[in-house]
């Protein structure tokens, strides 16, 4: 065996502000130049957003419908690797899988007809940033912050600046009237 391509399918589940529960596949493809008896991966899952999720009432499923259908008899046109990789890449939240360390086992000469080939790997679920849209509520309550802390650096700094600038007449100043000068004679 000198290749290996695999999908592992991971049920995703977010239970905070965003409620998501999707099928998250995660796709291995290794292919040595060498046959080998073994391979083990060790890598993080990452959930890849193509746009912000919203943020509403219910659990978000992405469709419903599984990569691998098992309501149904499928044929070998639609099980391809491409096929997958192409229609879960094509969904808006998916998982992609980092492989942090790889290894390749050499294969024992002369175990041709009857060679084990094991497969390990490790999928690791970090913690990590999800980027949604957030609600009026939040907006309104990130905007009145941001109010009150321009009005707070208004009152603080600034007014006792200009009150300062004036009374200690630390910019030359020159009094002109506005009106025209009359000839008093």
């Amino acid at each position: 065996i000198t290749q290996v391509q695999a999908v592992f399918l991971f049920s995703y589940v977010l239970r905070n502000k965003v409620r998501l529960d999707i099928e998250a596949p995660v796709f291995l493809d290794y292919a040595a130049g060498v046959p080998g008896s073994r391979l083990t991966v060790d890598g993080r899952m990452r959930l890849a957003q193509a746009n912000p999720l919203p943020v509403r009432g219910g659990v978000r499923t992405l469709g419903g419908e599984s990569l691998l259908p098992l309501d149904r008899v499928v044929s070998g046109p639609e099980l391809t690797f491409r096929r997958i990789i192409a229609e879960a890449s094509g969904k808006n939240d998916t998982t992609v899988l980092a492989p942090m360390r790889t290894s390749w086992d050499l294969a024992a000469r002369g175990c041709d007809p009857r060679c084990e080939f094991t497969v390990t790997v490790t999928v690791r679920v970090p913690s990590e940033e999800v980027h949604y849209v957030p609600t009026f509520i939040e907006v309104c309550k990130f905007s009145w912050i941001q109010f009150i802390a321009t009005v707070a650096f208004v009152a603080i700094f600034v007014i006792p600046l200009k009150r300062f600038i004036v009374t200690q007449q630390v910019v030359q100043s020159i009094v002109q009237d506005d009106k025209p000068a009359e000839k008093l004679y």
